[in-house]
This record gives structure tokens, sequence and C-alpha cells, in this order.
């Protein structure tokens, strides 16, 4: 694990630099509320600290897999929490850290996310167009069983299936979209 309070190296000089992708999570807040959400399963889930990836961990994260991945592989960079897009700005940070380290020594690299789609905007959507992201839109199926499982924390309403729908209708008319159905 990468942190920013440890000051040692990590050495894989024995896995043959055999590494290519890097999940990177970048916050484990999420504004969903699922009922099969593994933080509803610890105790104390009303005392669990949520946390944004730093930059320095996003850098440290990307040098790492620069330094321990084969030069002329593809590498991948997956963003996932969480809700990734509450951390939109380091997400922002790392493409263009990774896209700079990478080209720089004439490397490619691609991105993808993992996301619930509620987030989505325009302005996003622009960035995950422009750095040609893969996208993944996690849901739970049709509107009923979507409102059954899936509600947003803050308003306590189960109807965010028409809000991911037009975003993905949205979105789909600029790119290809995967769903991942979670039930």
């Amino acid at each position: 694990s990468l942190s920013k309070n440890t000051n040692q190296n990590i050495n894989i000089s024995n896995m043959n630099k055999k590494i290519n992708s890097l999940d990177l999570m970048v916050t484990n807040d999420c504004n969903l509320s699922c009922c099969y959400c593994y933080h509803h399963f610890k105790k104390n889930y009303s005392k669990l600290k949520f946390k944004v990836m730093s930059k320095e961990v996003a850098k440290k994260s990307i040098d790492f897999l620069f330094n321990n991945s084969i030069p002329d592989q593809l590498c991948s960079i997956i963003f996932f929490g969480g809700e990734p897009l509450l951390n939109f700005s380091i997400i922002k940070f790392t493409v263009l850290y990774a896209l700079k380290l990478f080209s720089k020594a004439g490397r490619k690299i691609e991105f993808s996310i993992t996301t619930n789609g509620t987030l989505l905007n325009i302005r996003i959507i622009n960035f995950l167009i422009k750095y040609n992201f893969s996208i993944m839109i996690s849901s739970d199926g049709e509107p009923n069983t979507n409102h059954k499982y899936r509600s947003f924390k803050l308003f306590h309403k189960n109807n965010n299936y028409n809000l991911i729908l037009q975003k993905i209708l949205l979105l789909n008319k600029l790119r290809p979209v995967t769903m991942r159905a979670t039930l």
C-alpha cells in the first residue's frame, strides 16, 4: 500500500516489472447509500472516516507504475471508489501527471473509471472524452430494483434511476458506455 506516511521504497525487481495496470481508489466516500455496500456491514458505520487520495499519493502511485512496468507495453489506470467523481480534482491531476510522464518517455497509457453516474456533468464528460476514458456506470437494473437498493445519502430518496439514465443517454451520444449490474 502506498501511503503518504511511508518513506520506504517498494522493490518489485523480483517480479520482472510485469505491472501494467493500476487501480486507484481516489475516495472511499460515496454520494449514494446502497443497502448492500460494504460500508453498511462495518461496525460503527456512522463513525467511518471517509478519505480522499492526496496529490502526493497519486503522484507516488503513477511513479510506481511508470518505474515498474514494461516500457513498450500499454499501461492502464483505473479510477474507482466509493464514488470516484467525488474526488474529480485528483482524477484530473493524476491524468495530467501520468500523460506528461508517460508521453515524455514515448510510452502509452489509458484510463478508465467506474462510477455510479450521478455526478456526471458536461465538464466531467468533456474531460473523460478528451482523455479517451473507458467509462463504466454501475446500476442495479430496471427502475424498481434500482429504487429498492440505491438511494442518495443526503436526500433519502430513491429516484436516482432517471437521473442516471439521462446522464447515460447524454454520454452515449458522445461515446460508448459500459454498464455494470450490481445485483
